[in-house]
């Protein structure tokens, strides 16, 4: 079913479609004696916006070439709409295919760019010229239909790429780190216009990124990768607030990572590697006593405390460092035992801390969370 908001553009109701629910079950890629991709298995459902997120190398391109067909399966399925998919050639799978090569013709005009993959399909040329107006103009490009690649910037490219992977109306989009090169700002206003075009659609987003941010930005569900398999699957919001390993909660945002011993009397206690009590309340249904353990404390929940104010877990350090963001400020502390632990004001509620200065930090037991070592 299309997917609509009260400022949808026109051409939506025109380019959409329906997204396909795609099913990865127990898949593994290898190369030699390197797997690649080791036993990965994700539902995604029809027109949802799902993003493969991780380092270089965690497996997350892999898995999306082998959902393109650009790679071979070594074992498990990959299904779209419950139709087994395996063995058959890209062309045949009704995906688009985004990349960050942008991968445009630079002998053919945008118009010509967009109408290729119709004419392979042999559409009526008629059909041919209303789909590509169409679909230039939900990506804001109608004007620049006559010109050629080398005549645009580089988020224009990227834009008459896009537009020519939706054109012949895919159930299934994907991308690959498709804004990789572009700058900042651009970067920025173009996660924006994929998530309105996504909206608008319909259709089922599979998006690789190594960017947090952006897939904070953009996803309806993340899925992180790390060493070929999913370290942890859920909403952005989910992964954030309540990261399951030490690796997501170190990949995904700042964090401040206290490892040690979880006390035998007290499960809700963790005494680090420098003798620090550190409490917590989130997690504890994974404490193990005695147990190595790692406690994640994200930089907005600390807080310098003022005068006598208390907290359920006090350090004390030293400011090393105030860096200065616009609607707050970020503060480096230097404890005894060597480690920086980052606070993160916002700017209605700086403390009077400066560079140098002895402080105290400090946070509440419910702001804390025992993370797994590993998935």
């Amino acid at each position: 079913m299309l997917k609509t908001r009260n400022n949808a553009s026109p051409t939506a109701a025109v380019v959409g479609t329906h997204g396909a629910a795609l099913s990865i079950r127990n898949v593994t890629k290898s190369y030699e004696s390197v797997r690649a991709v080791d036993g990965v298995s994700l539902e995604i459902e029809a027109g949802e916006f799902m993003t493969f997120l991780g380092p270089s190398g965690s497996g997350k391109t892999t898995t999306l070439n082998m959902i393109a067909g650009f790679a071979e399966v070594t074992s498990g399925h990959i299904l779209i709409d419950s139709e087994p998919v395996e063995g058959l050639p890209p062309y045949k799978r009704d995906i688009g295919m985004v990349f960050q090569s942008y991968a445009l013709f630079p002998h053919l005009t945008v118009a010509d760019n967009v109408a290729f993959p119709l004419r392979r399909r042999k559409v009526p040329k008629r059909e041919i010229a209303a789909r590509v107006a169409e679909a230039l103009e939900m990506v804001h490009l109608g004007e620049f239909g006559g010109r050629y690649p080398n005549q645009l910037s580089g988020g224009q490219q990227q834009r008459v790429a896009l537009a020519r992977a939706i054109v012949f109306r895919p159930r299934v989009l994907l991308m690959d780190e498709p804004l990789g090169a572009l700058d900042k700002k651009l970067r920025e206003w173009l996660q924006l216009e994929i998530k309105r075009i996504h909206i608008e659609l319909g259709i089922t987003f599979v998006y690789v990124t190594h960017d947090q941010e952006e897939a904070l930005v953009l996803s309806d569900r993340i899925a992180l990768f790390n060493n070929g398999k999913i370290e942890q699957l859920g909403t952005a919001h989910e992964l954030y607030q309540s990261p399951a390993t030490k690796f997501a909660a170190e990949f995904l945002g700042e964090s401040n990572l206290f490892t040690g011993t979880l006390d035998a009397a007290h499960r809700d206690v963790l005494t680090d590697d420098q003798g620090q009590k550190i409490r917590f309340r989130r997690g504890v249904e994974h404490a193990t006593p005695g147990g190595k353990s790692t406690v994640v404390v994200r930089p907005e929940m600390v807080r310098v405390l003022d005068g006598a104010e208390d907290a359920d877990t006090v350090l004390s350090g030293r400011v090393e460092q105030v860096i200065y963001l616009g609607m707050g400020r970020r503060l480096e502390v230097k404890l005894p035992g060597g480690q920086t632990v980052l606070v993160r004001e916002q700017a209605d509620a700086l403390s009077a801390a400066q560079q140098g200065d002895e402080v105290r930090i400090g946070w509440d037991a419910g702001d804390a969370r025992l993370v797994r070592q590993s998935a």
